[in-house]
């Protein structure tokens, strides 16, 4: 199955996207994938294809890991469009101000590798995926895009999810395996 953890959102913060969301989809733009609110995320770590029989031991790594974990804020969200040349993705950056997220993010990605599993090694990126781009963004789009204002709130997230993705031809569904509260 192919799974991955996120940190989830608040209803404000998910409602704050969904109004920026609207706002740009009424450029009517063609070739563009819109994420629906329901599935608005920070994906902490992808996983990938697991098997089902790990599910425990995974379960219990994200127990074990997040157990001491102190609340932390991200803030200053900025849309972007992603990369700068030639963007697949339109996307809130928030950031995190805090080098211990990023070493729980390689603690975590060990201790699952040493299930076997061969990790992707991004680095740690807080973000929320609004759109994915399948052509290039009409320029009176991608200027509206980016001078957008958004909301300049901080929040502290106060739940990280192991989520099963299954994939369909309208769009991803995201299932939630197991929850842990921060």
């Amino acid at each position: 199955m192919r799974a991955f953890i996120a940190l989830e959102l608040s209803d404000q913060i998910r409602s704050q996207l969904t109004s920026v969301s609207l706002d740009l989809q009424q450029y009517n733009q063609k070739n563009i994938n819109w994420v629906i609110p329901e599935n608005y995320h920070i994906t902490f770590l992808f996983l990938g294809d697991i098997y089902e029989f790990h599910l425990p031991e995974i379960k219990q790594i994200i127990t074990d890991r997040f157990t001491d974990i102190q609340p932390f804020q991200l803030s200053n969200p900025k849309l972007q469009l992603i990369p700068s040349s030639k963007p697949r993705l339109l996307w809130v950056n928030y950031h995190a101000d805090d080098e211990k997220l990023k070493k729980l993010h390689r603690l975590l990605a060990a201790d699952i590798s040493d299930l076997g599993y061969k990790l992707d090694n991004k680095p740690l990126v807080f973000h929320v995926t609004l759109a994915r781009l399948k052509a290039v963004l009409q320029p009176n789009l991608a200027a509206a895009a980016l001078k957008l204002q958004l909301d300049q709130n901080s929040f502290s997230p106060d739940k990280i999810t192991l989520f099963k993705s299954i994939l369909k031809p309208q769009g991803p569904i995201y299932q939630p395996l197991f929850s842990f509260t921060l």
